[in-house]
């Protein structure tokens, strides 16, 4: 009896030992990739406000940030998205979608100038929100570079879907 308790004792000790492992390495890995498509998409916002700067969508003022700051916390593991801000922007509604449009725009021609693929989607890159606060647009940009970010643009359009009006 005492010998069978010992062995179930263990054996749960065993597992949550393996598990916690499991966990740790799980969790470094899905760091390691949110860094790498972070950097990635940094690149790639920076190579798209250039080019908007050089058509005059922005101002070299405006084009200051690119650096980001993940949304993926809020959203759950493995998303792909990161907020990007750019101050000075003193557009209305219109200007922000036509700017929207054209940093997909460019987003897309900086992935196929430089071969970045997903193996998820056709689009690579994606404004996946847009809003305005004072002076500052906030973007957020995913990375579809696997299947979570994917599911959270389709959920970020499910929630949008809902909220128009009739």
């Amino acid at each position: 009896m005492n010998l069978a308790i010992t062995v179930i004792v263990g054996l749960i000790v065993i597992l949550i030992i393996f598990a916690c492992v499991r966990r740790y390495f799980v969790r470094r890995i899905t760091r390691r990739l949110q860094e790498d498509a972070q950097r990635q998409t940094d690149r790639a916002m920076s190579w798209a406000l250039d080019q908007l700067v050089a058509h005059e969508q922005l101002t070299p003022d405006q084009r200051t940030t690119t650096h980001s700051k993940e949304v993926a916390n809020v959203w759950g593991r493995g998303v792909m998205a990161f907020e990007y801000v750019i101050e000075d922007f003193k557009g209305d509604t219109n200007e922000a979608k036509k700017l929207r449009t054209a940093l997909s725009r460019e987003l897309q021609a900086y992935a196929d100038a430089n071969q970045v693929r997903s193996s998820v989607s056709d689009v690579v890159f994606e404004v996946s929100d847009l809003w305005q606060h004072e002076d500052r647009l906030h973007l957020d940009v995913a990375y579809l570079m696997n299947e979570p970010t994917v599911e959270y643009l389709e959920d970020l359009k499910k929630l949008d879907d809902k909220n128009e009006l009739p």
